[in-house]
């Protein structure tokens, strides 16, 4: 499935790996936006989020779901992207089946991802920008959302997502939005 990627500004340079992951219930609660596009007649939940690979590399996501109208249905599932960049070619093209493990023994297994990238060259360097884009069960991001930590592994690449971080929080927010829309 090919997912159409949403536009986002890019904050790998824009903020220290400390300020990136200092978070407030205010600033998660204000990060979860809902929006409605009267063009194309459709609502749009979408949850930004970040988390940090081992060498304090930043991943921005981006988690949502759209459905047509004005009032938003429980979705069954959202859509996970990931973001990366690198000076060191690409990271995920052939490789990218992402797993997560929680702190309770559970295992969501998100598979294959549908990858966009694009590379951008100046000053003698090339830089590699990624995009994974996974779906991801409403139940597995209850799963994912509950846990105090998240364990993962996109490719070779393995990372730690802990409780009080960006990403767990928006997750944790996202499942209240969702579960505070009336059952149809």
């Amino acid at each position: 499935m090919k997912f159409a990627v949403p536009a986002l500004a890019v904050l790998f340079s824009a903020c220290s790996v400390n300020a990136a992951l200092r978070v407030t219930p205010e600033s998660v609660a204000q990060s979860v936006q809902t929006k409605y596009d009267p063009y194309k007649d459709e609502t749009t939940v979408v949850a930004p989020g970040l988390f940090v690979m081992p060498g304090n590399h930043m991943v921005q996501t981006t988690t949502m779901f759209t459905e047509p109208g004005r009032t938003l249905a429980r979705p069954g599932e959202v859509y996970f992207f990931m973001e990366t960049s690198s000076f060191n070619g690409w990271q995920y093209l052939r490789d990218n089946e992402l797993i997560l493990l929680t702190n309770r023994g559970e295992r969501v297994n998100l598979g294959e991802a549908s990858h966009d990238g694009d590379v951008a060259s100046g000053g003698g360097m090339v830089q590699v920008h990624e995009t994974m884009g996974y779906t991801i069960p409403v139940a597995d991001l209850r799963t994912l959302a509950r846990a105090d930590t998240v364990r993962g592994r996109i490719g070779s690449d393995e990372f730690v997502m802990a409780g009080d971080q960006l990403q767990m929080r928006v997750w944790q927010r996202l499942v209240q939005q969702i579960d505070s829309i009336p059952a149809r």
